[in-house]
């Protein structure tokens, strides 16, 4: 009896072993597709009309909770207009064209949607020390711009049929998904391979247009001062 009752013991194990194992490669398919469709989505960016990236960024901006109120200063927005247009001879934006809006909010921070829509806050502006500077940020957010990271990020939140829907020109199929990843703030959680791909963009673009590329570094070290 205790021979059998060892035998039926092993056995169970064996079998929870097995089980255990097929559930364990059941999930590594999954985890391997998902990861695959996401690529592909990913990778299927290159296909979609760049056209696209302005009708998104333009739906994103308009569809935001910016925090503050948008500024209608000639003066402000000419002066931004300048490095812009600077940058853009540079090729930073590799054909999108920088549409900034100066947003009045004591945010330190800027950012770029799909397109060129590129929002700059009043706080940033005034805390960067030369005009330089925020010639680094805006290199910077038109690196983000001309990569596309941001419709990589919404290619792969909507998957492979979202984007192909994208490659038909069709919005109204991902837009409830692209409002979803603004309000959660997804859309500018660059991955640090993008952040860094932006940085050494924004290097190069302000070396071509013969603005100090030191300029990035300098405006960094005085983030880092004022928020450890």
């Amino acid at each position: 009896v205790l021979q059998l009752e060892s035998e039926a013991q092993r056995k169970a194990r064996r079998a929870g072993l097995a089980w255990g194992a097929f559930i364990a490669l059941c999930a590594l398919v999954l985890l391997g597709g998902y990861v695959g469709l996401r690529h592909a989505a990913s990778a299927s960016v290159s296909l979609v009309p760049r056209s696209l990236d302005e009708k998104l960024g333009r739906l994103a901006l308009d569809s935001m909770d910016l925090e503050g109120k948008r500024l209608d200063d000639k003066a402000l927005l000419d002066g931004l207009g300048v490095i812009g247009d600077r940058l853009r001879a540079a090729d930073a934006g590799r054909g999108f064209t920088p549409k900034l809006h100066v947003v009045d909010a004591d945010v330190l921070n800027a950012f770029a949607l799909p397109g060129g829509e590129i929002v700059v806050y009043t706080g940033l502006i005034r805390a960067a020390e030369r005009p330089e500077q925020l010639a680094a940020v805006l290199a910077h957010e038109l690196s983000h711009v001309a990569r596309r990271h941001g419709m990589h990020r919404i290619a792969q939140t909507v998957g492979v049929v979202g984007t192909v829907q994208l490659l038909f020109g069709d919005v109204s199929g991902v837009s409830a998904a692209v409002l979803a990843l603004l309000r959660e703030g997804a859309i500018n959680a660059y991955s640090r391979d993008q952040e860094r791909e932006a940085d050494t963009d924004a290097v190069a673009s302000l070396a071509r247009a013969s603005i100090d590329p030191r300029a990035l570094a300098d405006f960094f070290a005085l983030l880092q001062r004022r928020d450890k």
